[in-house]
């Protein structure tokens, strides 16, 4: 009888003595060659330096093995076979595939043990038993990568001794290794457990087979046993902070990030050195804002990858993005230098990692680099042309220079390449249309409104239908709530009417901007006075970074929660815990909002306020506090929320602590919450004009305000003053010198001499920036059709009158005229562009009163209802209570259509 396998080897029979010759089989020997000669040399090139003698099992009590329930089924395993489930090297031989035949089984089964007899000079002879043979046989096979050959020698191991689990778990190996069958893998693994329950390479086996299944719980319960039989089993120790590296992945996608940190410390507890959990311990901190824990976390996932990969990681993502992370991480905390450095390494590690050259695009933005900013985040496109974020940041650089229809369509294709994860595209683009010319407001409303219906529809089945009921009970539905009536005074007797039930109103205000920002300006002095008897003050923190501002702010002694980085649930429950009345949004559609919040729609009552010029479009938004001035009762400009006008302007400016002396002069209000900062005023610096001998007119608004219909008023103006009049203008893009001359190519168009025009970028330091105005600015151009905020209460406050131009009907056309009006200075608005371009003109000839300004302008503004924090926080508590009883009064005189209501 003669077996073919992948050895020839050749049985003689004999009743009691078989000697069976072994010859390897040459790989790339043809059955087919009909050259005989070199067949046999090739034959006996390759004859094994052993012989064989194969002792008989006479009592043959193992051949009804044959069927014995312990071994897989042969039929099935030939399927397999057959099926060419597995690569074979040794194709050409096709009589291989039927070796399972009774004969040959009833053969083996007779097989007790093989003596080795070895030729070599050690004359050394093994004796064997013949499943060990074959075991050895069929590894000798799974390394040459011939593994039809190892799975038929380990079938048959298992077959002449069905008490071999070792031969059961090689099988397990192969159908794993060549991912014919997990279920066969995880059949061979089980069977070789009943024979030896302690076999920690089959529960090893088991437990990898489990988490590739998903099984993580179950895989780690197969690795414990493994180590409970064999403490010290690296591998087992290493699979198990593998499986509690992604379970710990798993809990945290479904919200669980706690049960996540625990399982990622149990991760490190089995491998320290695991850098995959160093890196997800880095985004969770990251994620929660905490930046300490989180940058310690991805230092350590890149040293460990350094190590564990002999410092090669070109092509290694993780360790590219944790590199990349630190540096998103260190311009969080203003560390802009190692910010660079750490995306420069993630670079050097992989040029086209399209996330940290957009990511140094934005750094470059920040610095006003707006050419390197376009570049990088230009490569960042080309390496990955559906990358959603670049577009996004393109949309920002092109904002900051002035390209607003280029900007919006950036924002667009992000939104296109990403429609459910691209959040702040679409705030963006909402913010770039209030500086457009290509749209009307109608046009400009209808987007902002379709944006809030849209949101709010994705909302209600992320959270199933969790915000249905805040969308159906409020009734602030109307498209146009400009019908307001001033004059409707049924609210001011009743004041207190349902608010003394309540022993304070909780009030609370959510913002991304508790830090040096336009809106700290107007917010902090609300919060210094607010009624602390009658209020409750709740501050919903949504920064990044604190400083100086933020420990000021937090100083007035209101209840504080951080929510930066926060789940939006965790967030909306948070606010429904604390009970709050009223909830103010502070940031709209501009960096940090948490309009998700807003959204879900925490709080009973919701107020729009300050940081937005527009309607936020959400339904669940019910009321925005104004003025009569900035919007006026017969404004065309439509809104979803329903407008509360102030008694004076909507906003109250607390000055920055920075701000330089302009005067001598010294107020004692009472009611002043800045006489502090001017108790020790040096003589106030005189306009630039009385030294330079000409007029310097100038605006320090972000170049995106500068329209083409403001560039041209501005040349008029040039043009119709004294030779050597000049105009400065600040902005951070001119930080940049490409962009200086690209913005200069477009004032040729307009026909500007560049002579008489400065450009200058961002200042440090904001103490630098003030003093700019009052050392350079004669006299301050508003900007528009939009208009400057901060920027001219800055230069009022520095002694710089400001000239504005008012357009009645729509929101950030009169922020200025509102500011201007609050301090009696109504002769520095203007109604169009010739009046505008005359204002200034005559502003510029009248040195005395330019003088004038210089000494009075801040003593002004602190006499002035703008500066006045103590009366208008009364008058905005008057607001909050007035528009509570609203909503809660019991008599049916208060529940009528909301859109005709105002509070007075």
């Amino acid at each position: 009888m003669q077996i073919k396998i992948c050895y020839d080897i050749i049985i003689h029979d004999n009743p009691n003595l078989v000697n069976v010759e072994i010859i390897k089989k040459d790989d790339n020997n043809n059955e087919n060659n009909n050259n005989n000669n070199n067949n046999n040399e090739n034959k006996k090139n390759n004859i094994v330096n052993s012989f064989v003698i194969v002792k008989l099992n006479e009592n043959n009590n193992n051949n009804n093995n044959l069927n014995n329930n312990n071994n897989l089924n042969n039929n099935n395993l030939n399927n397999v076979i057959n099926n060419n489930s597995i690569t074979n090297n040794n194709n050409n031989n096709k009589n291989n595939n039927n070796i399972y035949n009774n004969e040959i089984i009833s053969f083996l089964n007779k097989l007790i043990e093989i003596k080795v007899i070895n030729n070599s000079s050690s004359n050394v002879n093994e004796i064997i038993k013949i499943d060990e043979f074959l075991i050895e046989v069929g590894t000798e096979f799974r390394e040459k990568k011939k593994m039809i050959d190892a799975l038929k020698m380990y079938y048959l191991a298992s077959r002449s001794n069905v008490n071999n689990s070792t031969a059961l778990f090689y099988m397990g190996v192969v159908f794993y290794e060549e991912s014919i069958s997990y279920a066969l893998a995880l059949e061979s693994y089980s069977k070789a457990l009943k024979l030896n329950p302690n076999y920690p390479e089959a529960l090893c086996n088991i437990g990898v087979i489990q988490k590739n299944l998903g099984e993580i719980e179950t895989s780690i319960e197969y690795y414990k046993r493994a180590l409970q039989i064999n403490p010290n089993y690296s591998l087992v120790k290493n699979n198990l902070a593998i499986a509690y590296n992604d379970l710990g992945t798993k809990v945290k996608l479904n919200g669980e990030v706690d049960l996540a940190k625990k399982f990622y410390k149990k991760s490190l507890h089995y491998n320290f050195k695991y850098e995959s959990t160093y890196y997800n311990l880095g985004v969770l901190f990251s994620e929660r804002k905490q930046i300490e824990k989180s940058i310690m976390n991805y230092e350590l996932a890149i040293h460990f990858n350094e190590i564990n990969n002999s410092n090669n990681n070109s092509g290694n993502n993780q360790y590219v993005e944790a590199l990349n992370n630190l540096g998103v991480l260190y311009k969080d905390i203003d560390n802009i230098d190692q910010s660079i450095h750490y995306y420069q390494l993630a670079l050097k590690s992989n040029p086209s990692f399209s996330q940290s050259l957009s990511n140094l695009a934005i750094i470059y933005t920040m610095q006003g680099k707006m050419q390197l900013a376009k570049k990088y985040v230009k490569l960042a496109i080309k390496e990955s042309p559906a990358y959603a974020d670049a577009y996004n940041n393109l949309g920002v650089v092109y904002r900051d220079i002035g390209k607003i229809s280029h900007s919006i369509k950036s924002y667009e294709k992000c939104i296109q390449c990403s429609p459910t994860n691209s959040l702040n595209a679409q705030h963006n683009k909402l913010l770039a249309l209030n500086y457009s010319t290509e749209f009307d407001h109608s046009q400009i409303f209808k987007i902002h409104q379709q944006w809030g219906q849209s949101f709010l529809n994705s909302l209600n089945l992320k959270y199933n239908n969790s915000t249905s009921s805040a969308i159906n009970n409020n009734n602030n539905n109307n498209n146009n709530n400009n019908n307001n009536n001033n004059n409707n005074n049924n609210n001011n007797n009743n004041n207190n009417s349902i608010v003394k039930k309540k022993e304070k109103l909780i009030i609370g205000y959510i913002s991304g901007d508790f830090f040096i920002h336009s809106v700290s300006y107007f917010i902090e002095g609300i919060l210094k006075f607010h009624n602390k008897d009658e209020f409750k003050i709740i501050c919903y923190s949504n920064i990044s970074k604190q400083d100086t501002t933020t420990e000021r702010l937090k100083s007035y002694g209101h209840e504080w929660r951080h929510i930066t980085g926060k789940p939006t649930m965790e967030v909306v429950q948070l606010i429904k815990d604390d009970q709050v009345d009223i909830l103010v949004e502070l940031s709209g559609h501009t960096c940090g909002n948490r309009m998700d919040v807003m959204a879900l729609q925490p709080s009973p009552i919701q107020i729009s306020y300050m940081g937005y010029p527009n309607t936020t479009g959400l339904k669940t938004i019910q009321y925005r506090i104004t003025d009569s001035l900035v919007d006026p009762l017969d404004t065309k400009q439509q809104f979803t929320e329903t407008l509360i006008r102030m008694p004076q302007c909507f906003l109250t400016y607390f000055p920055p602590i920075s701000a330089s002396p302009t005067s001598n002069e010294n107020n004692n209000n009472n009611n002043n919450n800045n006489k502090n900062n001017n108790n020790n005023m040096s003589q106030s610096l005189p306009p630039p004009v009385i030294k330079n001998g000409f007029i310097t007119f100038g605006s320090f608004n972000v170049m995106a305000k500068y329209s083409d219909r403001c560039l041209n008023c501005w040349k008029l103006i040039l043009d119709r003053s004294p030779v050597g009049t000049r105009l400065l203008l600040k902005s951070k893009p001119f930080a940049c010198e490409d962009t200086k001359k690209s913005f200069a190519k477009r004032l040729t168009k307009f026909g500007f001499n560049l002579n008489q025009v400065d450009l200058v970028g961002l200042f440090p330091h904001q103490k630098d920036h003030l003093q700019y105005y009052s050392k350079m600015l004669d006299i301050s151009l508003d900007t528009f059709p939009y208009a400057g905020t901060t920027t001219t209460c800055e230069s009022l406050w520095m002694g710089v009158p400001t000239v504005s131009l008012s357009t009645p009907n729509y929101h950030c056309n009169n922020v200025g005229k509102s500011i201007l009006h609050t301090l009696n200075l109504p002769q520095l608005v203007a109604y169009n562009d010739d009046q505008y371009i005359e204002i200034a003109l005559a502003l510029s000839r009248d040195i005395d009163s330019l003088i004038l300004f210089r000494s009075n302008l801040r003593k002004l503004m602190i006499n002035s209802p703008l500066c006045d924090n103590l009366n208008f926080t009364k008058n905005l508590e008057l607001k909050y209570k007035q528009i509570f009883n609203f909503h809660n009064n019991q008599d049916q005189q208060y529940h009528h259509n909301i859109t005709t209501v105002s509070f007075k």
